[in-house]
């Protein structure tokens, strides 16, 4: 078990999950197309010191366990020029434990038909030049940021591979986030958010819940210019543990398909609870029913609703398609349920007197519509 808690040790069970189905979608192989891309790159950076019990496996070791044994390995046509996984590790006891524990499993690491690179440094300085040198660009990467100690991934970074071919970051940030003033220095952070705009959002919340939505909604809002075109933002917490508050930012419409499975799974398997900074008013949803059993609309959903048409009309597709690429749990099936007991109780109205579709236009009362 983690020692920094349930919730850590929940993230990375999160990112495995999205790994087992990230894999194969880049690496497997097809008669009709051959191989999906020549190469992919996965780049996972340890923040801080070491902080898992020294006798359970490090996840980049249970990262390339994984791979080796997944179910699809032999589609994937696995070798050292195709799939490259590469560990950045800001202090030298986390790097020492990772080399340790990957000869200790695996062996020589030149044997393996995956190339596996560890390298002592700062994510912030070291993630271009290491990806550069690996010949990573042109081909897809995923990032797996843990910034525990600081929104401290330049934007540039971010940039570089949003615009790289089907690439893609998680982003997991601390529990201090739900206090700016003390989160590092402030050119660090503007550097990070694109702007001091963000951070000093951030900074004049005083209130905890109010910081931390201040944090993910600014960062999501910054990496949309950078070029992803899909942020997914959500605090998670397990058991008793802190909140960790995590962004998942891609431009592949499947992938945010694929992670909205795994966090599904998440809550079901792990009792992880999930909250989108966009719900101010209302609690992590409990259940993910549309309508609820006495007939009325979960209470997250409908606020989510609600905000989104607060910027004009949309069609019931529209509104499943934004439930589905800007919200943490929300799914395109739950929209026609939810609105059509909003449109019944009178919260929404219908630009038309023909029977509810997915092309009806949806609307608030007085904003236009009839």
């Amino acid at each position: 078990m983690a020692l920094h808690g349930l919730t850590h040790a929940a993230k990375d069970r999160l990112c495995q999950r999205y790994l087992d189905a990230w894999w194969p979608a880049m690496l497997q192989t097809s008669r009709n197309t051959g191989l999906a891309f020549p190469r992919v790159t996965l780049l996972r950076t340890i923040d801080g010191p070491a902080h898992y019990d020294e006798k359970e496996p490090l996840p980049p070791i249970l990262t390339l366990d994984r791979l080796l044994h997944h179910s699809a390995s032999q589609q994937m046509n696995l070798s050292r020029r195709r799939a490259h996984m590469v560990v950045i590790a800001r202090e030298r006891e986390s790097f020492e434990n990772v080399v340790t524990q990957l000869r200790a499993r695996f062996g020589s690491l030149a044997d393996l038909p995956v190339r596996v690179e560890v390298r002592c440094g700062d994510a912030a300085r070291d993630t271009l030049p290491v990806l550069t040198g690996l010949g990573a660009w042109g081909n897809p990467i995923l990032g797996l940021f843990d910034s525990l100690s600081g929104i401290n991934i330049p934007l540039e970074v971010m940039r570089r591979i949003a615009h790289n071919r089907a690439s893609e970051a998680i982003v997991a940030f601390g529990p201090h986030v739900q206090k700016p003033r003390d989160t590092g220095p402030a050119h660090a952070l503007d550097s990070a958010l694109g702007g001091r705009t963000p951070r000093e959002a951030a900074a004049w919340e005083s209130r905890l819940e109010e910081s931390w939505r201040a944090w993910l909604n600014g960062y999501g809002r910054a990496l949309r210019p950078a070029g992803f075109a899909y942020r997914l933002k959500f605090r998670m917490t397990a058991g008793n543990g802190p909140p960790l508050h995590l962004v998942f930012a891609t431009s592949r419409l499947d992938s945010v398909s694929a992670m909205k499975d795994v966090i599904t799974v998440s809550r079901h398997r792990d009792g992880v609870r999930f909250h989108d900074p966009r719900n101010a008013a209302t609690a992590p949803a409990e259940s993910l029913e549309p309508v609820q059993v006495n007939g009325e609309v979960n209470p997250e959903l409908a606020e989510l609703v609600i905000q989104r048409l607060a910027g004009g009309s949309l069609s019931v597709e529209g509104i499943g398609k934004w439930l589905l690429t800007e919200t943490a749990l929300w799914l395109p099936a739950h929209a026609q349920p939810a609105v059509q007991v909003m449109l019944e109780d009178g919260t929404l109205v219908k630009q038309s007197v023909r029977k509810l579709s997915r092309r009806s236009l949806i609307d608030l009362p007085g904003n236009g519509a009839p």
